[in-house]
């Protein structure tokens, strides 16, 4: 661990295998005098820490018997910035969606803790959206990404240890080196097609990346081969700690890496290749397995223009 100008940053690395390691970590200054760090213990498995970042952002709804309960309906992820301060971050269209007609005032977050909560009890942290109807939250003229300052509240719900927190930094996000075709990865996420009886917990998937654009690969949206669904917006892509490097070889030890946010998921279309036509009600919503992710080094311009507005 090393002290820089008062603030202590706390580094942990974890033992995916007998040599891969993750490294994860954030600070900030909150409550007062009272410096947090991150990240903490780890639980069972190396994939902790990824699933310690993220959250779960749903609302209050009724379910099939008109009681009360925290409903999914995207994913978010923790990062700081170089200041110390704490976003959430997610897909831009959980926050707004004109197409179908969505402005919530407010969303609800659940973290890494609650999955030992019954979403009966606890409805999660309630952040305001908006205020005056003026977005509070700093949005990406280019991506389909946005960022909105952690409340205290947020933040003390997702504690690994008194007064630490997990977070993401600029160090954790991938860039034209750590991305990739071909490169492993994991997908973190709440889809809704698997029942809502599955959804205590961020389920875990696989890929690939699939496709990059050649003029730079972290500087544009990219396309993953995971299954993904309505419920994996804003939801993180980690490269793995091992699997096959940019020379092909398989590698271990590699550094996890956020390579970028879920977008939206490529549906099959009802005209296959040489004119053959699809049934349409053979259709099945991301049935070519293809996932638009944006990329994660947007999120270091969104903190820095969200602290300009601060200012």
């Amino acid at each position: 661990m090393t002290r820089t100008a008062g603030i202590l940053v706390i580094t942990l690395a974890i033992a995916a295998s007998c040599e891969a390691q993750v490294t994860m970590s954030g600070t900030a200054n909150l409550k007062g005098q009272v410096t947090m760090g991150g990240p903490g213990r780890s639980l069972e498995t190396w994939s902790d820490q990824m699933r310690k970042v993220t959250l779960a952002v749903g609302r209050i709804s009724k379910d099939e018997v008109n009681v009360d309960h925290f409903q999914t309906g995207g994913v978010a992820i923790i990062i700081v910035d170089e200041s110390n301060h704490f976003f959430v971050a997610t897909a831009k269209h959980v926050f707004e969606n004109a197409q179908d007609n969505w402005f919530p005032e407010s969303l609800r977050f659940r973290g890494w803790r609650d999955e030992q909560t019954s979403r009966y009890r606890d409805f999660g942290t309630e952040i305001k959206l908006r205020q005056g109807g003026r977005p509070l939250y700093t949005a990406s003229s280019s991506f389909d990404l946005a960022i909105i300052p952690a409340t205290q509240e947020l933040l003390d719900r997702i504690e690994t240890e008194p007064h630490r927190v997990l977070a993401l930094n600029s160090e954790n996000f991938a860039n034209e080196v750590s991305t990739y075709e071909g490169e492993d990865l994991i997908v973190l996420g709440y889809p809704g097609l698997i029942g809502e009886e599955y959804q205590q917990r961020a389920l875990m998937r696989s890929g690939v990346v699939a496709w990059t654009d050649p003029t730079g690969a972290a500087d544009h949206e990219f396309l993953i081969d995971a299954r993904i669904f309505r419920g994996n917006s804003g939801g993180p892509v980690f490269s793995t700690p091992s699997g096959v490097d940019r020379n092909g070889s398989i590698s271990t030890g590699r550094k996890v890496k956020l390579l970028g946010l879920v977008s939206k998921t490529i549906n099959a279309k009802p005209d296959a290749a040489f004119g053959v036509a699809l049934p349409t009600d053979a259709m099945v919503i991301g049935a070519a397995g293809v996932g638009v992710i944006e990329p994660a080094k947007e999120l270091i311009s969104l903190m820095k223009s969200a602290e300009g507005q601060t200012h």
